[in-house]
């Protein structure tokens, strides 16, 4: 196996790798109760609902 061939299945075992972490994360997020819903919600809203940046207090 050429290292150009090496490094081809090296970068699709990652790909493969972050897809299966992301299914993983995505369905544990969603079996949390309103989070879907709520994730939604957001995506929907106006801008203008949102507190600007410097607002925010930590």
């Amino acid at each position: 196996m050429s290292k150009k061939d090496k490094a081809s299945k090296i970068k699709r075992d990652m790909q493969n790798k972050r897809r299966e972490e992301n299914k993983r994360e995505t369905e544990y997020l969603t079996s949390i109760p309103g989070l879907k819903e709520s994730i939604i919600e957001g995506l929907r809203a106006d801008p203008s609902e949102f507190v600007s940046e410097d607002e925010v207090k930590f």
